[in-house]
């Protein structure tokens, strides 16, 4: 059983410990981008999907606080049927997925080449997620 998420409150400025107004660009759009996903209330994709629960886009918020890059290759952000949240990054023909499951699960697609990974990623995540991203850059 998945274990339930811990919900860190944010302020205007601040998101944990770091201040988001001294974040890289790519990353106040990131935080920009999420807030924007609270706005979406149930059946938002027209077949009954919920609103996105607030603890989920945390845990979002916590994934991307965790990529320590000043420069970052595109960013997609968008809602999963369900009430998740994917994080998708294109790099160098290699593709990174993270969705953020409505009980805060984390998942991952990494594809490249001609094949691809994917699987859960484990509680705490910080290093897992960081190291995938790392392979993403790396290209």
């Amino acid at each position: 059983m998945a274990e339930e998420c811990v919900v860190v409150k944010t302020a205007v400025q601040w998101y944990g410990v770091s201040p988001i107004l001294s974040a890289s660009p790519w990353m106040r759009q990131a935080f920009a981008d999420l807030s924007e996903l609270r706005q979406l209330k149930d059946n938002w994709d027209g077949y009954s999907s919920p609103a996105i629960e607030s603890r989920v886009l945390e845990q979002a918020g916590r994934v991307l606080s965790a990529l320590e890059v000043e420069d970052a290759p595109s960013l997609s952000i968008s809602p999963v049927p369900g009430g998740g949240v994917q994080l998708e990054w294109q790099c160098a023909g290699r593709e990174l997925e993270i969705e953020i499951l409505p009980d805060c699960t984390l998942q991952f697609l990494a594809v490249f080449g001609g094949g691809m990974e994917e699987g859960v990623v484990p509680s705490p995540s910080i290093d897992v997620i960081r190291c995938l991203f790392e392979w993403l850059l790396e290209g």
